[in-house]
């Protein structure tokens, strides 16, 4: 564990504008599924909750905040 990268994780979610709102998740640049973004781990995957109660964790790709 690197002892600088856990400030900066705490900063980092304090500034996302992501976490705990409903987004999109875009998948090979069309498939879309809808999910709620929960937390940001200490790899900095982002930890969401898809519509079928599955958790998951994405470590790359494209989420869009869905318009309520």
């Amino acid at each position: 564990e690197h002892i600088q990268e856990k400030p900066f994780l705490e900063e980092y979610k304090k500034r996302s504008l992501i976490l705990n709102k409903e987004i999109n998740i875009v998948r090979n640049k069309n498939t879309i599924e809808k999910a709620i973004a929960l937390d940001i781990d200490e790899q900095f995957r982002l930890k969401v909750k898809k519509e079928n109660g599955e958790i998951e964790y994405l470590n790359s790709g494209e989420v869009s905040i869905r318009k309520g």
